[in-house]
């Protein structure tokens, strides 16, 4: 497991970054595995590697996910959660895309077990 500073903030509408993107999140993650989920308004799809005494609307996964097996399971999930913020308002085009990302000392919302985040972000091309 890598130390407390490892930080990482990956946007773009690539499947293949989302792979590699998923890749670099996991090598964050206790034993290389998810255990438990939670889906946050603001943080979006939140991946923790606790197992037991789960709180603050963590749930445990069906079965434990590594970095191969969370790249489709993420990208389906992430696919059919709606955007709820409105498209940027810039000169040129904007497509559907996703932010995997951490936060300060290696954690997530602020959770010692919270590894990584997925959510819906727009990205912008401008002209």
């Amino acid at each position: 497991m890598p130390g407390d500073n490892f930080h990482f903030n990956i946007c773009s509408d690539s499947r293949t970054h989302f792979d590699m993107a998923v890749e670099i999140g996991f090598a964050g993650a206790a034993g290389g595995k998810a255990y438990s989920y939670k889906i946050s308004p603001e943080k979006g799809i939140i991946l923790s590697w606790q197992k037991e005494g789960l709180k603050d609307g963590y749930m445990i996964l069906l079965y434990p996910l590594t970095s191969e097996t969370a790249k489709n399971f993420l990208w389906d999930l992430l696919k059919s959660i709606e955007f709820s913020e409105k498209q940027p308002d810039h000169d040129g085009d904007n497509e559907k895309g996703f932010r995997i990302y951490n936060e300060s000392w290696s954690r997530v919302d602020g959770n010692f077990y919270a590894f990584m985040a997925v959510r819906p972000e727009w990205q912008m091309y401008g002209k």
